[in-house]
């Protein structure tokens, strides 16, 4: 670039130091972005002894950015209609940036959270913790999907190597979008379906645990002939799949159930929802069951495997 070249050499002769970005040619003709700085050094009497510059090339800085516009560009496109998060991390999972729709509601403010670690930001050292489990198979190369629950929404996400110009990874890139208006309409159609059956063909024939002595967890009565459960006088307002979600819990009380065999045993293996669902069937039941759903006494969390009722 010949007319900045020039601007470069009047502000040094001028005994102005330059900073700015300047696009270079190199020998195999390919374009590299450059960041140059320089500074006059002077001696005695103020005649300027030599001039340092500095160059440092952020072609691949440049081209993140552009990336960034581009997603961040796409998402303001979307609207609010999508509820969208975008992040980049670097490889050591730092934050880099965070952008879009949704990433408020998975905690994700630009201001607060750049430099700062997913272990740091998720609060564990887990690294089977689903978020840094499937950036760590990123930053080896891999796509992962994965669902995550966090400040009571249900996220679809998708993590991914983040590379630059030549290929190399230089952390990943993830997109989350918020599913829990979906899953909640595709757990109560599924509920729903569930009803009809039980109404048409009976209790007996709607689930294998409609039958068999009354179990007593903590100061509920789960009675599985009458299909209620009650605490002392008052029966709780449970759905179908919420009771039976209960149950199978009761009946295997002080054992861990993974999401995929309460998944199986309670939405059938036909339901085309994911893990998401479960954890979003514990956390309506919690709400009824629970003395206090904050804080529950009853129903466990496992992190990683699944749920357990105590015995």
């Amino acid at each position: 670039d010949l007319p900045q070249a020039q601007d470069i050499i009047a502000h040094l002769v001028r005994g102005e130091p330059w900073a700015g970005t300047f696009r270079i040619i190199t020998k195999s003709g390919g374009a590299r972005l450059m960041h140059l700085s320089h500074r006059l050094i002077t001696g005695d009497g103020g005649r300027v002894e030599r001039i340092e510059g500095r160059g440092i090339d952020i072609t691949e800085h440049e081209s993140l950015r552009s990336l960034l516009n581009l997603a961040e560009t796409s998402l303001r496109m979307l609207g609010s209609e999508v509820p969208v998060g975008l992040w980049t991390t670097d490889t050591e999972l730092r934050f880099t940036s965070a952008t879009g729709s949704a990433a408020g509601e998975l905690g994700l403010q630009q201001n607060q959270i750049n430099g700062m670690t997913f272990r740091e930001f998720f609060v564990t050292d887990d690294e089977a913790f689903t978020p840094i489990e499937a950036s760590n198979r990123a930053l080896k190369g891999e796509t992962v999907p994965f669902d995550l629950e966090w400040g009571g929404r249900y996220f679809r996400a998708l993590v991914e190597p983040l590379r630059d110009a030549r290929g190399t990874t230089i952390g990943t890139i993830g997109v989350a979008v918020d599913a829990t208006d979906r899953l909640e309409l595709e757990t109560r159609i599924h509920e729903l379906e569930r009803e009809i059956l039980v109404l048409r063909h009976g209790r007996s024939g709607s689930t294998e645990s409609a039958a068999g002595e009354i179990l007593r967890v903590g100061d509920l009565e789960i009675d599985p002939a009458e299909f209620v459960c009650r605490r002392g006088d008052e029966i709780l307002p449970l759905t179908p799949i919420e009771f039976r979600l209960l149950l199978e819990l009761a009946q295997n009380a002080g054992h861990v159930l993974t999401r995929a065999v309460l998944l199986e045993k309670v939405w059938g293996y036909d339901f085309f929802g994911g893990p998401g669902v479960v954890n979003m069937g514990i956390r309506r039941l919690r709400e009824k069951v629970e003395r206090d759903p904050t804080n529950p006494t009853l129903i466990q969390t496992v992190r990683g495997v699944g749920y357990r009722l105590l015995a």
